[in-house]
């Protein structure tokens, strides 16, 4: 995969991302998924993003799920 191609997320990425997001705001959707609004909203419509946004994105919520699964236990 090439970083600089567009990438479509899978859908269910997509719904595990919503649940993680405490707040549409640009601000807040930056500092917890490292993304913009615009990004944001493009995975909601099922449009593709940048390859090496898609990339971080992934790394992002692994990361984010692995610190709520430590909190939880």
């Amino acid at each position: 995969m090439r970083q600089n191609s567009l990438i479509k997320m899978d859908e269910e990425l997509v719904s595990r991302l919503e649940l993680l997001v405490t707040s549409r705001k640009p601000a807040e959707l930056s500092e917890t998924l490292g993304i913009s609004y615009n990004t944001f909203r493009k995975l909601l419509a099922g449009q593709p993003i940048r390859g090496s946004v898609a990339v971080r994105l992934k790394d992002r919520v692994r990361e984010i799920e692995r610190d709520l699964a430590r909190v939880q236990t």
